[in-house]
């Protein structure tokens, strides 16, 4: 019986291309995969510092509080700070003004060539916000000053028809009003003013509100600064920081 011999070795070279071609996948694979994380924690790390640096910027600027640009670094990173008075036009508290708290909006002194408002169209209760909903009421304390006296004008305004029966507040001028300074309020009351009128201050009743003022007739002074602060890395990264800070008011014991 004649014997038949087989070569394999062709077999086992394809065999081996086979193995070096799906090593060289799985190699591939994975050094894209680490140099796509060193990239991410790369720039992870570089957002982390520009961040820190924009947050340093907004501690010099409310250390400062002073109208202008301010540059700085921290650590190597530039950052660029911005400070700004703003609110003439009026003026949304950036939360919820608790109960027997205050916000504080000031008359005077008006900006040059400003005129001083009529009134003030106040408003209050966030829609988007279920603990302000529905309204409770306000409290409105006008400040003036006459023949030389400082004296408190109050008033209270309530859209609640069963509260009002027993606290006598005023109905306010409409419900669902709209949107204000980019916020949906559920209320606003007209406010009259009168040119001895200083300061105006306004305290939720019965829940928290976050509470706008809109000047009627003419302009209001600037009532907040806003400061933005940009931290910027060398290979790019930037991240912007802005915060509002109010003028100095005094607590509510005052009232």
């Amino acid at each position: 019986m004649k014997r038949i011999e087989r070569n394999d070795s062709g077999q086992v070279a394809l065999i081996v291309v086979l193995i070096t071609v799906v090593m060289g996948v799985i190699v591939l694979s994975v050094l894209s995969r680490s140099i796509a994380d060193l990239r991410l924690v790369g720039v992870e790390e570089s957002s982390a510092k520009a961040l820190k640096a924009a947050e340093a910027g907004v501690e010099e600027a409310l250390r400062n509080l002073t109208v202008g640009t301010l540059n700085g670094d921290l650590n190597q990173v530039n950052y660029t700070v911005t400070t700004s008075l703003e609110g003439t036009d009026g003026v949304v508290s950036a939360v919820g003004i608790e109960q027997g708290e205050v916000f504080e909006v000031r008359l005077r002194p008006l900006p040059i060539g400003g005129t001083f408002p009529t009134g003030l169209d106040v408003y209050w209760g966030d829609e988007a916000n279920p603990l302000e909903s529905p309204a409770g009421a306000v409290e409105v304390i006008k400040y003036q000053l006459r023949a030389g006296d400082d004296l408190a004008v109050h008033e209270a305004h309530d859209p609640d028809v069963t509260r009002r029966v027993s606290n006598n507040f005023a109905v306010p001028a409409g419900n669902n009003p709209g949107v204000f300074e980019g916020v949906n309020f559920l209320v606003r009351a007209r406010i009259a003013l009168v040119v001895q009128d200083r300061l105006v201050r306004i305290r939720p009743l019965y829940k928290t509100a976050r509470i706008g003022v809109r000047p009627v007739g003419g302009v209001l002074p600037d009532q907040f600064y806003r400061i933005v602060s940009t931290g910027s890395t060398a290979d790019g990264v930037v991240r912007k920081v802005e915060v509002a800070r109010g003028v100095s008011a005094l607590p509510p014991v005052f009232d």
